[in-house]
C-alpha cells in the first residue's frame, strides 16, 4: 500500500546482441546504358541498355564493440569494420556503384561515423565539434586509402539523425555522391553527456546510500566541414522526394527549446571527385522516369491523403459514421505504411524455404509486391544514371557541358 515498507528488486539483464542493428547489404544489378553517345547525337539516353552490378549497404546504427576495442581484440565489431568488409566483398564481385542506406538511422559512435565516411574520400577533416567555451575540434579521416571510388548515393530520411546526418553532409561537402531522400535529416547537431549525481550526493551523510540519478547536459555542437551546423535544419538532400513525414511533426526543429542553427569556419576542403555537374541530368532523368511511374503516382496520391487527414480539425461524433472512418482509415494505412518507409529489414536470406502451399506462396509474393521499397528502387535507378553518366571515370571531375547536354527533357 501507499505506506508499506519500500522493496527494492533488482533486475540484472542478461547480454544482448543485437544482431539485427548490424549492416547489412545485398548486391543487385539495374539497367544501364551501354556506351555515352556524344551529346548532340540524337537518342542519347535511349540507346543499348546493360546490366550493372551495384551494392546496397543497410546501416540500422553507428555501433561498436567498445569493450573488444578497448582490450584489443582483432576482430571486435563496428559499424565502419562491417561497412567496409562489405564494400570489399562488393568490389571483389564487381559492383560499379553503391547505395548507403541510411533511412531511420539515429546515430550512434562518432568515432564510427568519421571512420564510415573515410571509406568513400580521402585522409581529410569530417565534421567539426565546438563546445560551450567555443573551442572547436576537428575530427579527420586519418586512412588516406579509399575503400569504394565509384559512384554513390546516400539515401536517407528525416529519421536519419545525429551520426548519419555527419556522414550524409561529409559525402556531401566533399562532393563524393549524390544525397537522395526526405526534404531534410532530422537535425540532431547537438552533443550531450550523462553526469552522475552520486560523486557530488555521496559526501553528504544523507545522501551517503542513495542513488541519486544522472543528469543529461548539451555541452557542444556538430558542424560540417563548410562550417554550417547541422542542428535543426538538418542536411538537405541533391533529389528530394516527396514523404509521409513531410505531414508529421518530427524532427529538431519540433522541439520548444532546440538550440538554433548558425555556422563556424568554413574549412575549405578540396574536393577530389565532383558529382556537382551530373546533378542537373540525375533530377532530369528521375522526374521524367518518375512521372510514368505507376507506384510512384500512388505513393503520391498517398501522401496527399495522409496530409488531409493529419490536417483535419473536425470529426463526427455519430458513433456507427465513427466507426466507419476509422475501419477505413487503418485498412487504408495498412496498405501505404511498408511504401511509406519501406521494409524495415529488406535483405532476406536466399535460403529462405517457399511456403508449402501454393496460395500461400502466391499470397506472399503479392504481400511482397506490395511492400517494395519505391524509394530504394529510385535510388538503384538513379544510381544507374551516375554509372552511366561518369562513363568509368572515377577520378576526374566531369565535364559540365557535356552532361548537361546529356540531360533529357521532362514531358509533362
Amino acid at each position: 500500500g501507499i505506506f508499506g515498507v519500500p522493496v527494492t528488486i533488482n533486475l540484472v539483464r542478461d547480454e544482448v546482441k543485437l544482431v539485427e542493428q548490424g549492416a547489412k547489404g545485398e548486391i543487385l544489378d539495374v539497367s544501364v546504358p551501354a556506351s555515352l553517345k556524344s551529346a548532340d547525337e540524337p537518342g542519347a539516353a535511349e540507346e543499348e541498355l546493360r546490366q550493372a552490378k551495384i551494392q546496397v549497404i543497410k546501416l540500422p546504427s553507428f555501433y561498436a564493440d567498445f569493450d573488444g576495442k578497448r582490450d584489443g581484440e582483432e576482430g571486435y565489431t563496428s559499424a565502419s569494420r562491417d561497412v567496409e568488409r562489405l564494400l570489399d566483398e562488393g568490389v571483389e564481385a564487381g559492383v560499379e556503384g553503391v547505395v548507403l542506406d541510411l533511412r531511420f538511422n539515429g546515430g550512434g559512435s562518432l568515432d564510427e561515423a568519421v571512420k564510415l565516411a573515410g571509406l568513400f574520400v580521402s585522409e581529410g577533416p569530417i565534421v567539426q565539434v565546438r563546445n560551450s567555451a567555443m573551442r572547436t575540434q576537428v575530427y579527420r579521416d586519418q586512412d588516406d586509402g579509399i575503400a569504394f571510388d565509384g559512384p554513390l548515393i546516400v539515401l536517407i530520411n528525416k529519421m536519419s539523425a545525429s551520426a548519419s546526418e555527419i556522414v550524409a553532409a561529409a559525402v556531401q561537402d566533399y562532393h563524393r555522391g549524390v544525397v537522395l531522400g526526405d526534404v531534410s535529416t532530422h537535425g540532431k547537431g547537438t552533443v550531450q553527456t550523462v553526469v552522475n549525481l552520486d560523486r557530488f550526493f555521496s559526501r553528504h551523510p544523507i545522501f551517503k546510500n542513495e542513488q541519486t540519478g544522472s543528469l543529461k547536459f548539451t555541452i557542444a555542437k556538430f558542424y560540417r566541414i563548410n562550417g554550417e551546423s547541422t542542428q535543426k535544419r538538418g542536411v538537405i538532400p541533391d533529389l528530394v522526394y516527396p514523404s509521409f513525414t513531410d505531414h508529421m511533426e518530427l524532427g529538431e526543429g519540433t522541439l520548444k527549446h532546440a538550440l538554433l542553427w548558425d555556422e563556424i569556419k568554413d574549412l575549405g576542403v578540396a574536393a577530389e571527385r565532383d558529382v556537382r555537374p551530373y546533378l542537373p541530368a540525375l533530377k532530369a532523368r528521375a522526374e521524367a522516369r518518375l512521372g510514368n511511374d505507376p507506384r510512384y503516382k500512388t505513393l503520391q496520391e498517398a501522401i496527399t491523403r495522409y496530409g488531409i487527414i493529419r490536417d483535419r480539425k473536425e470529426l463526427t461524433l455519430n458513433k456507427e459514421a465513427r466507426r466507419e472512418l476509422q475501419e477505413a482509415e487503418e485498412e487504408w494505412l495498412a496498405k501505404v505504411r511498408d511504401q511509406a518507409f519501406g521494409p524495415r529489414n529488406d535483405y532476406r536470406d536466399d535460403d529462405e524455404p517457399a511456403p508449402d502451399d501454393p496460395e500461400d506462396e502466391l499470397a506472399a509474393a503479392e504481400d511482397d509486391e506490395d511492400e517494395r521499397d519505391v524509394l530504394m528502387d529510385e535510388a538503384a535507378k538513379v544510381l544507374g544514371d551516375l554509372i552511366w553518366l561518369q562513363a568509368g571515370e572515377l577520378i576526374a571531375v566531369p565535364n559540365e557541358e557535356k552532361t548537361a547536354a546529356l540531360a533529357p527533357k521532362v514531358v509533362e
